[in-house]
């Protein structure tokens, strides 16, 4: 498949009863322009008086200059914060929004265009105040591409251990980290895709997709307005992952049996790798998917419903989950679709949780969807504040007093997610290779700092994020 006449799209407005209102900005772009660079759709304080609000809600150092981490509000007064919507190419800004006010929802629309086919395109819920890193995967990610990232992770984490913040913003703090992870997730699933074809006899052609990574906003809604805004977590969403497949046999059994275990595999590794690069031993992350929601549910005793048009009244008379999904259910089988679903939501750390599937079953392929709509998993990682709060308001960090020990906290969160990027594109590193560095980027996050500050890096570590198994 040649690409480079493809062309790829992104459309932000105003929700309107569920349909794009207002266009606020637009890219339209060939791909060839695109290849290889980071996409992002972010957030930053409208005025001078907008961040400096954002400081005014950050904590107030103790008796010896330090901020504990535990103390960065998940939690900030949308209604009194106006931001601009900036959607990044690489580095530089390609076009922006006008003011809004911090937790309105948006509505977004990006995809792909192909000779011969038109426009394919996904819909999504932004809100403001959230950062989403977009990955295209364009037939593969190259490593050019990934020696590009790990060196910009390189220079961050440098500029952060020697206290020198300019030239930092939030696609340094942040950006890159969500990178790195969808990013990762595209090169994990293609190595996958690869070998898992050639054990089923497939031939296999990958084809553009795409997917994002980003930090989750919630807002809390007062007479239709959004009050308050939690950050909560982080959310993967993949709308778009697709191959050019057949059986050598032609056999159409194996073709569909095929796509739904990739299908299945694909929904998992939307927790499994985000677990992978945001979890320490200490403070393990945890990540939910469509798929990992139906086996807690299964462990349960629930009963796990295949539902088709025979069965829906049944079914639906018998599951106990939110409106909008029974919804999505109703409407999906209808279609002629053929959903999997639990019967009621799962306590997960905490949170209430649904997972449910939607495929075609004369192809296997579907959407494998959790209860917030993405096509994808979230992740629950303690000090995640800390990435929503830099995400929007760096400047306001630095309006502030002791951001030391909370950047330092990012810069090691950066040197794990070099470490990972290496594992991941250098099939022939054995985690005894890097332990050395490892090694050396936590004595050069945490060692020949004074006492006081070395304890208060400490202290972030055991709320941020590493990665696990390795350490």
């Amino acid at each position: 498949m040649i690409v480079v006449f493809w062309k790829f799209k992104y459309s932000l407005g105003t929700s309107l009863y569920g349909q794009m209102g207002s266009t606020m900005l637009t890219i339209n772009k060939p791909t060839v322009e695109l290849a290889g660079k980071k996409l992002a759709l972010s957030f930053a304080p409208a005025t001078d008086a907008d961040a400096e609000t954002i400081a005014s809600y950050l904590p107030q150092p103790d008796e010896n200059d330090n901020i504990d981490p535990a103390d960065i509000p998940d939690t900030l007064p949308g209604y009194l914060i106006h931001l601009n919507g900036e959607f990044s190419i690489g580095d530089e800004v390609a076009a922006t929004t006008s003011s809004l006010t911090m937790g309105t929802e948006l509505l977004s629309e990006m995809g792909y265009w192909q000779p011969g086919r038109g426009w394919k395109t996904t819909t999504n819920r932004p809100v403001a105040g959230e950062y989403r890193a977009i990955a295209l995967d364009l037939q593969g990610i190259s490593p050019t591409q990934a020696e590009a990232l790990k060196t910009d992770l390189e220079a961050t984490q440098a500029k952060i251990t020697a206290e020198d913040y300019t030239d930092l913003g939030k696609q340094q703090l942040v950006g890159d980290l969500l990178y790195s992870t969808i990013l990762s997730y595209f090169v994990l699933n293609n190595i996958q895709d690869d070998l898992g074809a050639r054990a089923a006899n497939m031939v296999s052609y990958k084809a553009p997709s795409y997917g994002l990574f980003k930090t989750n906003v919630i807002p809390q809604y007062w007479f239709g307005i959004p009050r308050n805004v939690t950050i909560e977590g982080l959310t993967m969403d993949v709308d778009h992952i697709t191959h050019l497949l057949v059986h050598e046999s032609n056999d159409t059994d194996l073709w569909i049996a095929y796509n739904r275990a990739s299908g299945a595999r694909l929904s998992a590794m939307e927790h499994l790798v985000p677990e992978q690069m945001f979890s320490t031993e200490d403070n393990p992350a945890h990540g939910i998917s469509a798929v990992k929601a139906i086996q807690i549910a299964a462990a349960e005793g629930q009963k796990i419903w295949t539902i088709t048009q025979a069965n829906l009244s049944t079914a639906l008379a018998a599951i106990n989950l939110p409106r909008d999904i029974e919804s999505d259910i109703r409407n999906s089988v209808y279609a002629g679709m053929e959903v999997t679903a639990h019967e009621r939501a799962v306590d997960f750390f905490g949170s209430s949780q649904v997972g449910y599937i939607v495929l075609d079953p004369e192809t296997g392929a579907g959407g494998y969807l959790i209860g917030s709509g993405e096509n994808g998993g979230q992740l629950f990682v303690a000090g995640v504040a800390i990435f929503g709060i830099a995400a929007i308001g760096f400047q306001g960090l630095l309006l502030g007093v002791a951001i030391s020990p909370l950047l330092l906290a990012i810069a090691f969160s950066i040197a794990m997610h070099i470490i990972f990027l290496e594992l991941v594109f250098n099939p022939d590193l054995r985690w005894d290779d890097v332990k050395g560095q490892v090694t050396y980027i936590l004595a050069a996050v945490v060692g020949g700092v004074p006492n006081s500050l070395g304890t208060a890096v400490r202290a972030v570590l055991s709320y941020i994020i590493g990665l696990s198994g390795l350490i």
